[in-house]
């Protein structure tokens, strides 16, 4: 559903409607520049600490016009709103390699990334998925006081706790792509108990929801007509007509001027940072990450130590005639293609990472690639040397 609304990974989708902020409908590019969107996976640099993470979003996020300085100012400001100050000198990590940040933590510096724009609208793909009870409460507390700033936030959510539930102002149910609920969160017991369909007391109304809606197996029918029961009744109900009137009421003026300047900004340029800006950016982020990974210059010293010693042992002596000028060809071939090789295995690594980054406009595909060859060439020929 979110993935729809923010116009990702819609290829092989047929998608009908209309999608409309303050009744303004909006494209890719509108929405972007007014919106955030975090995902349910966690996508970091594990050698990175949260404060090098932050610099480094702030210089690609941040429109280019806003002063060095002032991004460092900002990246402080988001540090201390959600609570990050403890662990802003702690690498991130990555799992089963480097012990990092926490699971809650984590999450918090996924919001952390997003809202350095302060963008008004947010979108969050269930982001109590894998934390504990204490770490979800502690995660929707930091978005429930995000909500207080003026920002909206729409966020799907899985078996959330009683405690968690009571944090939502609004609720959306939805069952066999139909609305059975949408409207205040305490407006829900109400309507279902209208329709024949109590909530029992000191049980979890969220649970309740699920087990109401949900289409059990070997039960098909009776579930499937209970909730068309519940969505025909919802559908014709005042609450449904005045949120429609509402929906197809004309677009507030001055919304759709903002849109249309930002949407005519982002055409202009789909990155708020220039080509160099990004390239140093990817360039320092990529030393840093080398630098703080033991592993990698392991590897590369034994690496280019093992192929060297095999080169100068199989080609050692070679007379500069037909057969010598032969075989020094062959040299140069195997150390092109293992230079090759090494690149293109490092970029698969990153994958995810990479179509995160250019997918959400962050950097161009040749300024993400082009720093990294650069530093394993740096590295390969200081090992050889």
């Amino acid at each position: 559903m979110l993935n729809i609304l923010n116009f990702r990974n819609t290829g092989n989708l047929k998608i009908t409607g209309e999608r409309a902020v303050n009744g303004v409908p909006v494209g890719p590019d509108s929405l972007t520049s007014v919106s955030a969107y975090i995902q349910q996976d966690d996508l970091f640099i594990g050698s990175l600490t949260v404060r090098e993470h932050l610099v480094f979003q702030a210089l690609l996020r941040m429109h280019k016009h806003i002063p060095y300085n002032t991004r460092l100012q900002r990246v402080e400001e988001v540090i201390q709103e959600l609570g990050l100050s403890k662990c802003a000198e702690t690498q991130i990590g990555s799992p089963g390699r480097v012990k990092g940040i926490s699971g809650g933590e984590m999450k918090r510096l996924s919001f952390a990334s997003e809202i350095l724009t302060d963008p008004p609208l947010m979108f969050c793909d269930e982001p109590t998925s894998g934390l504990d009870s204490y770490m979800s409460q502690n995660v929707i507390s930091v978005l429930q006081n995000l909500t207080t700033q003026g920002k909206t936030i729409v966020c799907t959510i899985h078996q959330p706790s009683s405690e968690i539930f009571e944090m939502f102002h609004q609720i959306l149910l939805m069952a066999e792509g139909r609305v059975a609920f949408m409207g205040k969160r305490e407006k829900a017991i109400g309507f279902f108990k209208a329709n024949g369909y109590p909530c029992p007391d000191n049980y979890n109304p969220s649970d309740f929801y699920i087990q109401t809606l949900a289409i059990l197996p070997g039960n098909e029918v009776e579930c499937r007509s209970r909730v068309g029961t519940i969505c025909d009744s919802y559908e014709n109900s005042e609450r449904a007509r005045k949120l429609k009137t509402a929906a197809d009421r004309i677009a507030d003026p001055n919304a759709a001027a903002y849109l249309a300047s930002e949407a005519t900004e982002k055409f202009k340029s789909p990155y708020k940072a220039t080509w160099s800006s990004q390239f140093r950016a990817v360039l320092w982020r990529s030393w840093l990450s080398n630098l703080k990974d033991p592993v990698f210059i392991r590897m590369k010293f034994f690496q280019n130590l093992g192929l060297a010693l095999i080169a100068g042992v199989v080609f050692f002596g070679q007379d500069f005639n037909q057969d010598g000028v032969q075989n020094i060809n062959g040299v140069i071939f195997n150390t092109l293609m293992n230079l090759s090789f090494s690149n293109a295995f490092s970029t698969i690594d990153n994958y995810q990472y990479f179509c995160e980054n250019t997918s959400t406009g962050c950097i161009e595909r040749m300024s993400t690639s082009l720093p990294k060859y650069l530093l394993i060439l740096q590295f390969t020929f200081s090992f050889r040397q």
